[in-house]
């Protein structure tokens, strides 16, 4: 394939076709493990590279080390809450534009930030759809309207 200037341009490889190192990183932030397990599972399969947290606090400990392409986020943690993960992800500039799709069995006030939310119970291909849908949109700004899904 030719780009604009002449130049052959590869067409970007099916997520499945990519090294570790290229693919797109998930934090899954779940304290729950069973439900843990099959976001992983679902997203993997999807051929994504997935990172696990069972709260608030390993999530922002993680997030430090290594900032993902995207989020999903419970919000009913144990040691910090979602909430505040969502804030602190927000707050610095390094991680703001980082989409967050919101998985919840709650019905706390969501912020407006938030790139889709999830109500639970959920299934595998909604995820999945979700944090695609994510990743699409990253370079986007939010547009202070999240989506419901």
């Amino acid at each position: 394939m030719r780009g604009s200037h002449g130049a052959v341009v590869a067409p970007a490889p099916p997520l499945l076709a990519m090294t570790t190192q290229e693919r797109l990183t998930v934090l899954i932030v779940e304290d729950d493990p069973a439900t843990r397990e099959m976001y992983e599972y679902a997203l993997r399969m999807a051929g994504l590279r997935v990172v696990v947290a069972n709260d608030g606090y390993a999530a922002l400990r993680t997030i430090d080390q290594e900032v993902p392409d995207v989020i999903v986020l419970d919000l009913d943690l144990p040691q910090v809450s979602g909430i505040d993960v969502h804030a602190e992800v927000m707050a610095h500039a390094q991680t703001r534009i980082t989409p967050v799709v919101i998985v919840t069995g709650t019905e706390w006030q969501v912020p407006e930030s938030v790139n889709r939310i999830l109500r639970k119970p959920i299934n595998s291909e909604m995820l999945v759809n979700a944090v695609l849908q994510a990743l699409s949109s990253k370079d986007e700004p939010p547009s202070g309207k999240h989506r419901r899904t």
